[in-house]
């Protein structure tokens, strides 16, 4: 391990940018150390950014006793991100085939390969497991799968590389060499992939470049942490700089959240029960908005909604966060009560009134279902207060209508909540109730006695002169 400590300063520019596309590799030339730069993008690192990296390190030995090593790690990511798969490809025309200038690995005796040749080994993999690996004698694509490689982790392993240094056009014949330095190796392909719980698996890819100390400042100041790579240039196993013998990819990717609903109905609860019963229809076009915390107040989220036939409603598209519905009361409609939903089988939110739900916090992969509110029709309480000559309880052409009787509604305490007054025909209304329990109490008027009193359609108790009580209303009674 002593040949990847104790760097030295970096010495020269970058050739190219840390994270191209794979296509940009049919485009690119194999330039000398010629000095060239391409500018990157100035940010920080946002939540489920990932920022791989991975330097080769060609050993010089001249008759390959000594094998190249390779070395992986990465910064950044969600919670639990773990790398779980590394491709190197020698392939830069990414076309099949042996070109000019492209790497294979000499993996086994008797092979394409020049002087000797090494296998593929762990140098090191402290802290998780290289489950797999796959590479042939000759072949241009190493894979390496993993299990538990978290950020700050890193693998080493060797392997000998040699380069196809010309192929003949006319007989196909190969001239090999041995010595694949960072500028043989250059535009070849790192490859990552990864895995966090809530977010769709990310991948990406980078070209390694002869000249890279740039390119991986870059990166590092952009994502706001340090790859623990070797530096362009450094000593050991030399007392000189081996700058020539190296070669660096770096990439950053972002991961991208799975998605994520919140849906659920508005009803008519006929009953009052809070829950949806057999029987019961969803209320079309009611408009639900939603809202995030943002760690101090609600804030729109810029999503409204509405619902359709059935009286559902979803949001979709929707980043991890806090959310919070809100409904549009519906014209002609009472609001009886919201009920929270659930996330994975479990209750989540809360029921702020009748027409918020709030609390309802979801990560990638997440369905909030049945974030439901329930609304009634308006309910009426009406009669009449009439002079029953005949004594017989009923309204009759001899009757004398009363105006101007007093009423009040009671609720279901007794305590009065409304007043009115019977008009000209001696009818009196209470309008716009919702589902509950009321009382009726008339006041005889002056110049009459008391008389009988008549329980109406909803029903009720007759529990004292000139007064009805428990009467029970739902919805459009």
């Amino acid at each position: 391990m002593g040949i990847l400590r104790n760097f030295i300063n970096w010495r020269r520019f970058v050739q190219g940018s840390s994270a191209l596309r794979i296509d940009d590799v049919q485009r690119a030339t194999r330039d000398l150390r010629a000095c060239r730069f391409e500018q990157l993008e100035d940010r920080k690192l946002m939540a489920g950014d990932v920022h791989l990296g991975a330097v080769y390190y060609e050993p010089a030995s001249g008759d390959d006793s000594t094998p190249n090593l390779i070395q992986v790690t990465f910064q950044g990511g969600v919670p639990s991100t773990q790398l779980t798969q590394i491709v190197i490809d020698g392939d830069k025309n990414h076309d099949g085939k042996y070109s000019s200038g492209e790497i294979f690995f000499d993996t086994d005796d008797g092979g394409m390969g020049e002087f000797g040749h090494s296998p593929f080994k762990i140098v090191d993999s402290s802290g998780f497991t290289v489950t797999g690996w796959s590479v042939v004698d000759g072949g241009q694509k190493l894979v390496i799968d993993l299990t538990g490689f978290d950020p700050g982790e890193k693998l080493t392993f060797s392997i000998d590389v040699d380069e196809v240094q010309f192929v003949d056009a006319g007989d196909g014949g190969i001239d090999v060499n041995s010595l694949v330095e960072g500028n043989e190796f250059q535009r070849s392909i790192l490859t990552g992939y990864f895995h966090a719980p809530h977010f769709e698996d990310a991948n990406g890819s980078a070209l390694f470049w002869d000249a890279y100390d740039k390119n991986f400042a870059n990166a590092n100041a952009s994502a706001g942490s340090t790859l623990n790579l070797p530096k362009d240039s450094y000593i050991p196993p030399s007392n000189s700089d081996q700058t020539d013998l190296t070669a660096g990819a770096v990439l950053t990717l972002k991961q991208v959240p799975l998605p994520i609903t919140i849906g659920g109905k508005v009803y008519h609860d006929r009953n009052k029960s809070n829950s949806i019963n057999v029987g019961e229809q969803g209320i079309a076009n009611v408009t639900l908005t939603l809202l995030q915390w943002n760690g101090s107040q609600w804030v729109s989220t810029g999503k409204t909604t509405e619902t359709d036939t059935q009286g559902n409603y979803k949001f979709t598209a929707i980043l991890p966060g806090t959310y919070r519905v809100s409904e549009t009361q519906p014209s002609g409609w009472l609001s009886v009560s919201s009920q929270p939903g659930t996330v994975d089988g479990a209750v989540d939110g809360i029921s702020l009134d009748p027409d918020n739900l709030a609390n309802i916090i979801l990560v990638g992969g997440q369905d909030g279902m049945n974030y439901n509110f329930g609304e009634s029709l308006p309910n009426s309480i009406s009669g009449y207060v009439h002079a029953d000559p005949e004594g017989d309880c009923e309204i009759g052409p001899n009757d004398i209508m009363l105006k101007g009787v007093k009423i009040d509604l009671l609720d279901a305490q007794g305590k009065v909540i409304g007043t009115t007054f019977t008009d000209e025909n001696g009818f009196y209304k209470f309008d716009n109730l919702g589902p509950g329990t009321y009382g009726i109490r008339e006041y005889t008027p002056d110049g009459y006695f008391d008389s009988e009193e008549e329980v109406g359609s909803l029903g009720g108790v007759h529990s004292a002169n000139d007064e009805f009580t428990q009467i029970v209303t739902l919805s459009g009674d």
